[in-house]
């Protein structure tokens, strides 16, 4: 477990701006009016420097064209993201530092989380909000340990976890369970089901996590494995960023760059890469126009 450290204490930091006030003077849509329309499992630092990046690039690219693709983020293990980002209302900064020999730094507020929440406590919450009309994908930053996999890759229905979750399908501690119950409902009301795409850097990580969920669900109800077999998608994707461990100098960007406190910074490399198989059962972002790439064949990419 990483030990995380401890943001910088408010008075120490009182001569600067907050992440919300800066937010308001210079924002590039409007969060207030964003749907949720990503469910995103991890919302750990990678996912912040990567995927969250990306959907604010885009919301930024639409502006007001394009409310629906706002992110509920969360939680099943540590609290500390929701600690640190609930008092600046889940927005944080991102810095793009270079040690190439122009050192280029930029540093901009991201928006694109409109909430994080703790799984574990707020279980029917999370899953009434992956079964909203309005959500479309469920997503995934939870390593490989999170996915509950032997050690062939298979789901291990002997994981303390997942079979508290086989015994109690409706009240899930894990991912896999929730993506089953929430999937179950959806079917049951006769709703399209969402896509589920996982975001970690494992080899055709969409498989693997398919049939993780395939396996869980056959434990639980045969039919809704079928169900979910012939009508939900789990795309491939190769994502690319290097989002370094938390530093005491990552404090450093915000105050000296945008006159900003900021309790999580993120600080990253320039470079990004997100490729996607296009296999989405509905709506999806047009990811394309902010630099994703989307193709029938993941296998050049791996």
């Amino acid at each position: 477990m990483v030990n995380l450290l401890r943001p910088p204490s408010v008075s120490s930091s009182s001569r600067f701006g907050t992440v919300t006030g800066l937010w308001r003077q210079q924002s590039l849509y409007d969060r207030r009016a964003l749907k949720t329309g990503i469910v995103h499992f991890g919302p750990g630092r990678f996912f912040r420097g990567h995927l969250a990046y990306i959907i604010h690039n885009y919301l930024a690219q639409k502006g007001f064209q394009e409310q629906r693709w706002g992110i509920c983020g969360v939680s099943l293990k540590s609290q500390e993201t929701i600690t640190r980002l609930k008092p600046q209302r889940f927005l944080y900064t991102l810095t793009k530092h270079s040690s190439c020999a122009q050192n280029r730094e930029e540093a901009e507020v991201i928006g694109s989380i409109r909430e994080i929440v703790n799984g574990r406590e707020k279980c029917e919450y999370v899953l009434e909000k992956m079964a909203s009309p309005s959500v479309h994908l469920v997503t995934l930053t939870i390593t490989q340990g999170g996915y509950h996999l032997d050690k062939n890759f298979n789901l291990d229905t002997a994981n303390e976890d997942i079979a508290h979750d086989l015994q109690n399908p409706s009240t899930p501690t894990t991912a896999i369970g929730f993506i089953v119950e929430a999937l179950r409902r959806r079917r049951d009301r006769k709703m399209t089901p969402f896509t589920t795409l996982s975001c970690d850097n494992l080899p055709r990580n969409g498989e693997i996590l398919r049939k993780a969920v395939l396996a869980y669900a056959e434990e639980i109800d045969p039919q809704l494995a079928e169900y979910i077999r012939d009508n939900a998608t789990f795309p491939n994707s190769v994502v690319d960023r290097i989002v370094p461990q938390e530093q005491e100098s990552d404090y450093n960007y915000p105050s000296r760059l945008l006159q900003v406190r900021d309790r999580a910074p993120i600080v990253t490399e320039p470079f990004w890469q997100f490729v996607v198989e296009d296999k989405f059962t509905a709506d999806r972002p047009k990811w394309e126009d902010v630099g994703v790439i989307m193709t029938s064949d993941i296998t050049p990419f791996l």
